[in-house]
């Protein structure tokens, strides 16, 4: 361990893309971000919220009035005293436009990316819940791309990222043979 700890590192480019999230989405990858940063690596971070400038890191800053449209509706439909039915068309109005607004975002975040795209990247990292174009940037730069989720996903996610173990499962069973192997199966 100290041998690896006195060895040199070979600073990385990394790209960390999240541009459709929360502010909370941001401040769960803040703190990689930064230290990664801190030990020597030259990070673009690519997100919707502004953050303080530091050493090796880099900000793409993306100002999405999609994502605007889509936090007002959520709220909208979270604080609302609508009638059922008031409340059932906003939410289905909200479903119906989400797809466009999230390809408004992706394409305002790649259009904010325009002067790094041809940069050589090392790896990406991406968020694999609605910012997918990162995985796909990482196929694209031909680099290792690393699907960061700071929380346990839901279940249908873990199912669709193909984790074996399915960590957001929380049934008293969960933990048996018998439910870890249909897991494992279901995902192969």
């Amino acid at each position: 361990m100290i041998v690896l700890g006195c060895a040199g590192v070979n600073p990385a480019n990394i790209l960390m893309y999240i541009p459709a999230s929360s502010r909370s989405h941001v401040s769960a990858w803040e703190p990689l971000a930064r230290g990664l940063a801190r030990s020597g690596h030259h990070l673009t971070f690519v997100s919707s919220y502004k953050l303080q400038p530091e050493v090796n890191f880099t900000q793409i800053l993306v100002k999405s009035k999609a994502l605007k449209e889509i936090d007002e509706d959520f709220r909208s439909i979270l604080l609302a005293s609508d009638s059922v039915l008031g409340h059932i068309w906003k939410l289905l109005r909200m479903i119906y436009l989400f797809p466009d607004r999230m390809a408004e975002i992706h394409d305002e975040a790649l259009t904010e990316m325009k002067y790094v795209l041809n940069k050589k990247w090392d790896l990406v990292i991406a968020n694999p819940f609605l910012n997918e174009v990162g995985i796909i940037l990482g196929d694209h730069f031909q680099v290792p791309t690393i699907h960061f989720l700071p929380a346990n996903a839901e279940q249908f996610l873990s199912f669709s990222l193909g984790h074996p173990d399915n960590p957001a499962w929380s049934h008293p069973s969960a933990d048996s043979l018998v439910s870890r192997s249909v897991v494992l199966l279901i995902n192969i």
